[in-house]
């Protein structure tokens, strides 16, 4: 057990929004039946290497007495939703590990649990090259993923800030996400990020958008492309017919077409306007 003062929180939120409305139900659990698994922490070093240390209590006599802290790899969620019940001292396990190896346990740890949003992920991709010079072939090999996955995530990020977190809050998904960033003008790029997050547009509705534009550049520029074609249409059900003899239209299974020759439609329509039988279609 270590005490809650010699915890530091990770280095930076994985997750876009740790505090969200399911910490409560964390926070439920924990008043239930304690924390199940332990945090995951390792010893907190400064920029020279060395041990960093926190204030546990004061003394007047003998000045302020400290003790060593740790920074929290795994666990962020329980040490948040510990604070609300509360709890003074939580379990850990203590990882002696260097910087790096400390980053790979981290990562693994919340991208295993914790569904992680490739707006997240590109997050964390893009820290590990610039903070730890991972090259592109270790992150493939630690993580188990295709260059190209690392990409595109990474390509996500460094995109329109809007885009990356409306992907993060899971507003959009991160296909459309991908495809918005592809349009190069802030100002419609900006529309169809609102449109997405309204209204849901998928991913053939963007492809769509930016064909149009590609369209509209080439025709601008004297270079037409072929024609295009229109987006699907959603179907839509025809009404319901009326019976001809009581108006309704319910009891679709006994509806039946009625055969008749077509030399006896005149007949037929003098028929039914003299019976008030006016809904006949020819």
């Amino acid at each position: 057990m270590i005490p809650r003062e010699q915890l530091l929180p990770p280095e930076f939120t994985f997750r876009a929004n740790p505090a969200d409305e399911a910490l409560d139900d964390l926070v439920r659990s924990i008043r239930e039946n304690g924390i199940l698994e332990p945090l995951l922490v390792t010893p907190a070093l400064g920029k020279d290497g060395t041990h960093i240390t926190v204030i546990v209590q004061e003394s007047l006599a003998e000045g302020p007495v400290r003790a060593a802290a740790y920074q929290i790899l795994a666990g962020e969620r329980r040490y948040l939703a510990s604070a609300r019940v509360p709890l003074h001292s939580l379990p850990c396990r203590v990882l002696q590990a260097d910087a790096a190896k400390a980053w790979v346990a981290m990562l693994h740890t919340n991208i295993m649990r914790q569904d992680p949003t490739a707006a997240e992920e590109g997050v964390v991709f893009l820290r590990l090259i610039n903070e730890q010079q991972w090259s592109l072939t270790r992150l493939c090999r630690e993580f188990d993923v295709s260059e190209q996955y690392v990409q595109d995530r990474v390509d996500l990020v460094t995109g329109d800030e809007g885009v990356v977190a409306a992907v993060a809050a899971r507003e959009i998904s991160f296909s459309v996400g991908r495809l918005i960033n592809k349009c190069k003008d802030p100002e419609r790029r900006r529309a169809w990020l609102e449109d997405a997050i309204s209204h849901g547009s998928s991913v053939r509705e963007i492809n769509y958008k930016l064909e149009q534009v590609r369209r509209d550049e080439a025709l601008a520029a004297g270079t037409p492309l072929p024609n295009m074609g229109e987006p699907a249409q959603t179907l839509v059900a025809p009404p319901a017919p009326d019976c001809l003899w009581c108006s309704r239209n319910d009891d679709l299974n006994n509806m039946v077409d009625v055969k008749i020759h077509a030399y006896h439609l005149a007949d037929l329509r003098r028929y039914l306007e003299a019976t008030g039988q006016r809904k006949l279609v020819f």
